[in-house]
């Protein structure tokens, strides 16, 4: 994840291995933001705890499971006396303090263009995955400002330029991002509250490659699915058959790639 913040800065980002907690067993990895960066100001928490390093606050944020911490932001040299107890039990972020500075775990990833500077401040990404060994390769991605945050992932729906499937996910590309990739409902439906359900959008799902055998533009295969009653039916029209997915009055339906419809991009923040 390549993260752009207002005015243009742009962070690179590394990976970092943290020791994860002695009864968690070996390792867990985490993308750290190489800029000094931190959560805007107004962000709240829910609890407070102790930690007295970096690498205890990825200890907390890994003992915590991915459920209650994405990410964690570590800031040096927070006096405890300076900090006030929130009162928003339903916030995004958690804080522990010490003499070494504050921690902080949070439930879902914030907007990389709303991240603020902070000398000495890190954001900590955590890794989703059942591998417990870091990957051989990160490949950092831009997240476009224009972009919404949905947790895990940015994304932005085009209504124009109306583009075929292919034309469509290529125009992503200059995004850093794919057609979107849908896998859990929850995430469909966040996105969904953004589109005209009466238009259709391409969703990046496709059986081009086997007939029948549906993969996502993440090349995952297809474990979630919302198809509309009767659907997918490769319909043939002028010998063309319908190897895409397109999203529609809120349901999916194979459709032919070469038609030119509105669509869906996605940066995944979590998945590689």
């Amino acid at each position: 994840m390549t993260t752009m913040v207002m005015e243009q800065i742009q962070s690179a980002v590394v990976v970092a291995v943290l020791t994860a907690a002695a009864a968690a067993a070996p390792t867990t990895t985490f993308l750290s933001v190489a800029r000094d960066m931190v959560p805007p100001a107004s962000a709240t928490s829910n609890n407070t705890v102790s930690a007295s390093s970096i690498s205890e606050c990825g200890q907390l944020c890994f003992a915590a499971t991915t459920e209650y911490c994405l990410a964690f932001v570590w800031r040096p040299g927070v006096s405890p006396q300076a900090l006030v107890t929130p009162s928003n039990k339903s916030s995004n972020l958690r804080r522990s303090v010490s003499s070494e500075g504050r921690c902080e775990l949070l439930a879902c990833l914030p907007h990389p263009a709303s991240l603020l500077p902070l000398p000495g401040g890190h954001l900590f990404v955590v890794k989703t995955g059942d591998s417990t060994v870091p990957p051989p390769t990160f490949t950092p991605t831009l997240v476009p400002s224009s972009y919404s945050m949905a947790c895990t992932f940015a994304y932005r729906v085009f209504a124009a330029p109306q583009l075929g499937y292919w034309q469509a996910n290529r125009k992503c590309s200059q995004d850093g991002a794919r057609l979107i990739v849908f896998k859990s409902p929850e995430e469909e439906e966040i996105v969904s509250e953004a589109v005209n359900p009466t238009e259709p959008y391409w969703i990046g799902l496709t059986d081009r490659q086997t007939e029948g055998v549906w993969r996502w533009a993440d090349r995952s295969k297809l474990t979630y699915s919302n198809w509309d009653s009767g659907q997918p039916n490769n319909y043939m029209r002028g010998n063309k058959d319908q190897d895409c997915v397109m999203l529609f009055n809120g349901h999916w339906n194979d459709h032919q790639c070469q038609d030119a419809l509105r669509f869906i991009c996605q940066v995944p923040l979590l998945y590689r």
